[in-house]
């Protein structure tokens, strides 16, 4: 626009989606862990824990039976997570490398409880 290049790399929007690092096949009626990586981006520091969330659009949003549920997950330094997918449809289902499978964002800092202890800040 106006002769003017703005970097996508640099968006947070692009950066926060985890893409899958090698082409994986999930049989039907089954999970299946995928490793994932998240572009450098300084908004999204190492080490830190995320919220995992599944993608809107996309080409996964749109096969019926495939899901990816809500996690927490840790950002290693190497920038890869892993990401849960559940295939409930009676076909398999083959994930292409570089595609992308959910999006990443930082915790709200809230009181999180569980059974036997509280905790109010996770990093």
């Amino acid at each position: 626009m106006n002769q003017t290049y703005v970097p996508l790399v640099e968006d947070i929007h692009i950066a926060s989606v985890a893409r899958a690092t090698k082409k994986t096949k999930i049989p039907a009626q089954s999970a299946h862990i995928c490793t994932c990586k998240v572009r450098k981006n300084p908004n999204l520091p190492e080490k830190e824990i995320y919220e995992l969330s599944p993608l809107d659009n996309g080409y996964l949003s749109q096969e019926p039976g495939l899901m990816i549920p809500n996690t927490i997950v840790k950002l290693t330094a190497s920038r890869h997570l892993s990401v849960m997918i559940v295939n409930s449809a009676n076909k398999s289902f083959t994930v292409k490398k570089g595609c992308s499978l959910a999006r990443i964002q930082a915790v709200p800092d809230a009181t999180i409880s569980s059974l036997d202890k509280n905790k109010t800040n996770w990093k």
